[in-house]
């Protein structure tokens, strides 16, 4: 057996070390391109076999899959960094070619004299599943290469398969390492089992609806049977922090952002989560490495309220202004619900988390006032909100000056294409979202509130264009009537006068057809 060393690898940065030392039993690292991903995961691989106990004959054994969406980039990238480590001249059992499956047998020495024996199948989903690529596979760990590029079933896959290999019964239970081993016990017999081992790198995934995002990013712990996950994300390739730096320096990052569009930019080099690009999003100038900062609510300031409760989707967002900057610090939104119902929670929110806060002049949709008859006893929508939730001390609740769509948008773009001075002399955009408590907001300015686009990618009537109506746009619509009301309309109409209107992509779609500017 050839003698190899872990020690001959030095992680890309702390991240990595940190993804390589986990014991969860299933570990995504999340980086950019060039940060050193593929490799941290092979040594991740090995490190876990080695830390199987020996079998009978004192050798230990392992079998693990590599996984990854297409064979061309499987050859051309996956391959090419394990053939680096492990060269088919040294390990010569090797049966594999371009388009179909590899298996390559390696057998070495550690540093400490553990002798390993270790089968890794190398495969391809292409347009299949994994389940029919790999039906009846058995092994001790799988490698989920280039995740946010597989279905979710491949992670289930993973844990269901994953504990099978070697048999029970070839391990010598009574080695010193079987008894140090993390075995797993089966909660109905009590006994023994190998634990899984899933691990997985990946580029941001594409949008916030990414299954990665549901099932490894925004609560991990939940979605294993034992709740096992670690999750590890790498600074972006331009960050001062950034891994890889020997093989990936900066000025790389700053050649191939030149290359790319933002939105690339914004996953493949910053190293953050996508956004849905379907339809045209009203609010291209959002840059969430900017405009999304997790700023904390300040009860030194007032809260300012903005409400759209037409329909039966109401929804309020929560302002404070900090000298020249807005601050969105809090959103509500419950789905489908009558407008006394959504009274009740937004007045319990209040209670609950802003009970010291003063609540200054709140703005709501004019329409809002219509629709009810007065004289019958029957309250408007936003007569029910002001009944449950104003009247002690809080400031006004007042129509917005106006719901015209062009001075509404211009209302949101203005602060958001303005730099004002923040703190200190630090410069930065008059509006930020705090993305953690607005989620349904930050979403739906980067991707979700959008002009709707015909099937040859124009903008449906383009002189008039209006964001369609789903559940973001209420919350949306919210902010633009709160920042109306505070900026007012003459600040909206010298925006919506110097910059880019709705009505100016008529224009660009004369032909139905957007022009290379707008094109997704």
């Amino acid at each position: 057996m050839a003698q190899f060393s872990i020690a001959n690898y030095t992680p890309p940065g702390p991240v990595a070390a940190a993804f390589i030392a986990s014991t969860k039993l299933v570990s995504a690292i999340q980086g950019p391109i060039g940060s050193g991903k593929t490799t941290a995961a092979f040594f991740k691989a090995l490190r876990y076999t080695a830390s199987f106990p020996p079998c009978l004959d004192g050798i230990i054994r392992a079998k693990g899959a590599v996984v990854r969406q297409d064979y061309r980039t499987l050859y051309s990238t996956t391959l090419e960094s394990w053939f680096k480590w492990f060269p088919k001249e040294t390990h010569k059992d090797y049966v594999g070619g371009q388009d179909r499956p590899a298996t390559h047998v390696v057998k070495f020495v550690t540093p400490r004299g553990k002798r390993i024996i270790l089968k890794v199948e190398f495969k391809a989903l292409g347009a299949q599943r994994i389940e029919a690529i790999m039906r009846g596979w058995e092994g001790s760990w799988i490698y989920l290469n280039e995740v946010d590029t597989q279905d979710e079933d491949s992670l289930d896959f993973g844990i269901q398969r994953t504990w099978r290999y070697p048999a029970l019964d070839l391990f010598d239970m009574n080695d010193p390492a079987a008894k140090r081993f993390s075995w797993l016990t089966d909660k109905e017999t009590g006994e023994r089992m190998l634990p899984y081992c899933v691990l997985a790198d990946l580029n941001a995934p594409p949008d916030p609806d990414h299954w990665i995002c549901k099932r490894i990013i925004d609560n991990p712990e939940a979605n294993t049977p034992e709740g096992d996950i670690g999750y590890f994300r790498q600074p972006g390739g331009l960050d001062p922090d950034a891994e890889n730096r020997a093989r990936s320096p900066r000025v790389v990052y700053e050649r191939l952002a030149k290359t790319m569009d933002r939105y690339q930019v914004h996953r493949m080099i910053h190293n953050r989560v996508g956004y849905d690009r379907s339809g045209l999003p009203v609010f291209e100038e959002v840059d969430p490495d900017k405009h999304f900062v997790e700023v904390q609510p300040d009860p030194a300031f007032e809260l300012h309220l903005g409400l759209d409760i037409s329909g039966l989707h109401p929804a309020v967002v929560l302002l404070q202004r900090k000298a020249l900057q807005y601050r969105a610090i809090g959103e509500l939104y419950i789905g489908r619900t009558h407008p006394e119902v959504f009274g009740e929670h937004l007045a319990a929110m209040l209670a609950e988390r802003f009970a010291v806060y003063r609540v200054g002049a709140s703005y709501y949709d004019p329409s809002n006032d219509y629709g009810a008859d007065k004289e019958g006893g029957y309250l408007s929508s936003i007569d029910a909100i002001r009944l449950a939730c104003f009247g002690r001390g809080e400031g006004p609740l007042i129509a917005a000056p106006s719901n015209e769509i062009p001075l509404r948008v211009a209302a949101i773009r203005n602060p958001l294409t303005r730099i004002v001075r923040v703190d200190n002399g630090v410069m930065g955009p008059a509006l930020i979202i705090n993305p953690k408590l607005c989620p349904m907001l930050a979403k739906g300015l980067v991707s979700h509130y959008r002009y709707q686009l015909t099937p040859q990618g124009g903008l449906v009537n383009p002189a008039n264009p209006k964001p369609i109506k789903n559940e973001y746009a209420n919350v949306v619509d919210s902010l633009e009537y709160v920042l109306l009301g505070m900026e007012g309309v003459a600040g909206a109409v010298r925006q919506a006068a110097q910059g880019v209107r709705p009505g100016d992509f008529a224009a660009s779609a004369a032909n139905g057809v957007l022009k290379s500017d707008f094109a997704l």
